[in-house]
């Protein structure tokens, strides 16, 4: 395939010209549409989630924190004059508190794993720092703490990352354990998951995300955020690519036992025409009050439940390279109806696209990947190798380049 490079130039007030060499060429070449599969649904099934670790922290977030003045009446005999202690909070139900007390001059770390404020009788729960050359900013991986959920107390894998400044402390934690199973939906086999957003606040304490993929890529690490993730705001009812399911998350079992139960029920809604605007879509999920669209694939028209959709997200591929909409962004909405079609700009060809600022005697160069309705795409790990690269002219005489830096 012939790779298309875009390139921009802008003028500055001192006669500057800036050329921005393109990275999205691999995006620009035309594509055939694909029709929307039509083969015959899946029956109604249940799916039972196991409550899972994975090696990689999927979702980071700051641990609230309430600190202690004095040491407790029961705790491990700490080693340096610096210690920590205090509470921390896993997340927003208040029996999510664990008491803790970190000696930074070794970086050991006790929790009390049973709530019963003796840190001395919790062998599980005595934690050393993955590197021991850094103690004031120690990281704890693995670590497994008691955190209540909808289906009973679980054992929940974290990453910790703790530090003290001044006399205050703080703690951040990625989250490593979620419900998992498999689904066969319409002959294709599924990784489908659910968990919770721990500092969010749901119906039932927190916000309820589904994770959805190709048993696949079951293996491949992911990150909640990033807008490259399958991960979705739970919904009742699912759509996916062209078959429309029922979805009900229930508890199964009682005490350390329990489970989630994941039912997925056949359904016929009305539907309506979609006009994507854009090219090279792997991947579009229209996120609304009451569906979840997720297609794979999609063509240039496509028929979707009908109603109002408030984020739409993409993911691009062509070539070997893949972007992302940018999350950082407001999100494209569309309201879809039984008659007419409803046209969303999103995709394809990708342009590189760069705003110039002067700040006293600064150029300020600000990068973005836009799309074809004019939202704004990641890169899907580009790597420190590839990264975006500018060269500036005054004339025709080459006064600099660089490469533009994550941030």
């Amino acid at each position: 395939m012939n790779a298309a490079w875009h390139r921009k130039a802008w003028r500055t007030s001192a006669g500057v010209f800036v050329v921005l060499w393109g990275l999205a060429g691999g995006f620009a070449a035309a594509a055939e549409d694909e029709p929307t599969p039509t083969s015959q649904a899946a029956p109604a099934q249940t799916v039972s989630l196991e409550f899972t670790d994975v090696p990689y922290a999927f979702f980071h977030w700051s641990l609230p924190v309430s600190e202690r003045s004095t040491p407790f009446e029961k705790e491990p005999e700490m080693k340096s004059g610096s210690v920590f202690r205090g509470t921390l909070q896993c997340g927003r139900n208040k029996t999510n508190r664990l008491a803790f007390a970190w000696d930074q001059g070794t970086g050991n770390l006790y929790v009390d794993l049973n709530r019963n404020l003796d840190l001395t009788d919790d062998p599980l729960g005595a934690f050393a720092s993955a590197d021991r050359r850094n103690n004031a900013y120690p990281t704890f991986t693995n670590v497994h703490l008691p955190v209540a959920t909808s289906a009973g107390n679980r054992s929940t894998a974290m990453d910790l990352n703790l530090f003290g400044y001044g006399n205050r402390f703080f703690a951040n934690a990625g989250l490593r354990s979620l419900w998992l199973g498999k689904v066969t939906l319409d002959g294709k086999q599924w990784q489908v998951g659910v968990l919770d957003n721990p500092i969010e606040r749901g119906a039932a304490g927190g916000s309820r995300h589904l994770l959805l993929r190709p048993w696949e890529d079951r293996e491949k690490p992911f990150q909640m955020g990033d807008g490259a993730a399958p991960v979705f705001g739970f919904s009742t009812n699912l759509f996916l690519n062209g078959h429309a399911f029922g979805l009900v998350a229930a508890d199964a079992g009682a005490g350390n036992k329990a489970g989630i139960n994941l039912d997925f029920t056949e359904q016929h809604p009305a539907l309506g025409e979609l006009k994507l605007t854009g090219q090279f879509i792997q991947r579009l999920a229209l996120e609304g009050s009451s569906c979840l669209v997720v297609l794979e694939q999609p063509g240039s028209v496509v028929r979707v439940p009908v109603g109002r959709y408030t984020e739409a997200n993409v993911r691009l591929g062509n070539g070997g390279g893949e972007a992302v909409r940018d999350p950082r962004f407001a999100a494209k909405g569309v309201k879809v109806s039984e008659t007419g079609t409803a046209a969303l700009e999103v995709g394809g060809p990708l342009t590189n696209s760069v705003s110039l600022n002067r700040r006293g005697r600064t150029l300020v160069l600000n990068y973005q990947l836009v799309g074809a309705g004019g939202e704004t795409y990641q890169l899907v790990r580009p790597g420190v190798r590839k990264p975006p690269e500018f060269v500036a002219y005054q004339g025709e005489a080459k006064i600099t380049s660089g490469k533009f830096e994550f941030g």
